[in-house]
C-alpha cells in the first residue's frame, strides 16, 4: 500500500512539470496539437498497474522464502 501511495505522490508532483515542458516542446513544431488531460491520467494508471502487478507477483515468493529462512535459522544441528 505504501508503494502505491508513493507512485500516486510521484504522479501528482511530476504531472505539472511534464505538462509544462511538453507544451514548450510541442510549440516548436509547425503542426501543433493540444494536450489532453486523459493522457496524463492514463500514464498514471498504467504506472500504478505496473507497480501493483510487480508487487503482487513478487509477494508470494517472498512469503515462501521468508518461511524457509525462518525454519532454517530455528533448526540447528
Amino acid at each position: 500500500m505504501a508503494i502505491a501511495i508513493s507512485v500516486c505522490l510521484a504522479f501528482i508532483i511530476a504531472t505539472p512539470f511534464t505538462y509544462y515542458f511538453t507544451q514548450l516542446w510541442l510549440q516548436n513544431f509547425a503542426y501543433t496539437t493540444q494536450l489532453s488531460w486523459w493522457i496524463f491520467i492514463l500514464a498514471g494508471v498504467i504506472a500504478l498497474l505496473i507497480v501493483i502487478s510487480t508487487v503482487s507477483c513478487r509477494n508470494p515468493f517472498l512469503i515462501i522464502c521468508g518461511k524457509e529462512l525462518s525454519l532454517q535459522s530455528q533448526i540447528k544441528f
